[in-house]
């Protein structure tokens, strides 16, 4: 789960806050015998001082994939977000009160594969470089030192 689902989590966070300093996490199975986790929850604590905190799990059924961001003023509550839905809900809370923001569906899938063959056709760097993949694997293979070692804060 953290390979698979997990990893697009670190990335929207990456984009989202910025830099991991500290990864820590556990990991388990609950429902089923693979050779892998199915279930994982993974912390990230970001340079500026912001906590991101991934959880998956294959076990769950009719999961929604939430993200929640919280801050200071405000917060943006998502639901249906990573994955292949069509339908998603986009609320933000602020000192206006609650609301629902109203966004279209874009194929997140077509998107991706139009600006990689747009960035081949005019030869130039994708808008997501290889080198922020690298990073990526490197806090999931972190995260993984972590559940290893019981849940031990590495330092990136």
């Amino acid at each position: 789960v953290i390979m698979d689902v997990g990893s697009h989590c670190v990335d929207l966070l990456r984009f989202l806050l910025g830099k991991v300093e500290e990864v820590w996490g556990v990991a388990h199975n609950v429902k089923f015998s693979y050779p892998v986790e199915e279930t994982a929850v993974l912390t990230m604590k970001f340079r500026r001082g912001a906590l991101g905190v991934v959880k998956g799990s294959f076990a769950i059924p009719h999961r929604e994939n939430h993200l929640e961001i919280y801050g200071t003023n405000g917060a943006v509550i998502m639901r249906r977000t990573l994955g292949p839905f069509r339908e998603f809900e986009v609320k933000v809370l602020d000192e206006k009160g609650e609301r629902i923001l109203e966004l279209e569906y874009d194929d997140p899938y077509r998107r991706e594969f139009e600006e990689f063959a747009h960035s081949v056709e005019e030869g130039k760097t994708p808008p997501i470089s290889g080198e922020e993949g690298k990073k990526n694997i490197e806090i999931l293979l972190s995260a993984y030192g972590s559940i290893k070692e019981g849940g031990k804060v590495v330092k990136l």
